[in-house]
C-alpha cells in the first residue's frame, strides 16, 4: 500500500505541475497578445507622431520663408520711408526757399518753416531778393 499511495501522491504532484505549466502558458499567451496590441498602438502612434512632425517641418520651412519676406519688405519699407522723409524736408525747403525769393525776412523764415536763425539767414543770403539785382 505504500508504493500505492506513493504513485498516487506523484501523481497528484505531477497533475499539479501539469496545471501549474498550463497555467504558465496560458498567462504568457495573454501577456503576448496584450504586448502586441499595445505594439500595434505604439505603431499607429508612431505614425501619427511622424506625419504630424513632417506638417511642422513644412509650416517651419514656410515660416522661414515668411520671415525672410518679411525682413526684405521690411528693409524696402525703411529705405522708401526714408526716401518719403527726405523729400518731405525737401519740399520744406524748397517753400522756405521760395518764400525767402518773394522777400520773407529771416525771423519770419524761422517761424514759419521751424528753421533757426542761421539757416534762415543763409537762406536769405543765397536765395533771398538782392537789392542791387532789380
Amino acid at each position: 500500500m505504500m508504493i500505492s499511495n506513493t504513485v498516487s501522491i506523484l501523481c497528484c504532484v505531477s497533475v499539479l505541475s501539469a496545471l501549474g505549466a498550463g497555467g504558465a502558458v496560458y498567462w504568457s499567451v495573454m501577456n503576448a497578445r496584450r504586448l502586441g496590441a499595445q505594439h500595434e498602438l505604439l505603431g499607429a502612434d508612431l505614425a501619427a507622431a511622424l506625419r504630424e512632425l513632417e506638417r511642422v517641418a513644412v509650416l517651419a520651412a514656410k515660416s522661414g520663408l515668411q520671415a525672410k519676406r518679411f525682413e526684405r519688405d521690411y528693409k524696402t519699407l525703411t529705405e522708401r520711408v526714408g526716401v518719403l522723409e527726405l523729400r518731405g524736408e525737401n519740399r520744406h525747403y524748397n517753400q522756405a526757399i521760395d518764400s525767402a525769393r518773394s522777400g520773407a525776412d529771416p525771423a519770419k523764415l524761422a517761424r514759419q518753416f521751424g528753421l533757426s536763425r542761421n539757416e534762415a539767414k543763409l537762406l536769405m543770403l543765397v536765395h533771398g531778393t538782392r537789392s542791387g539785382s532789380a
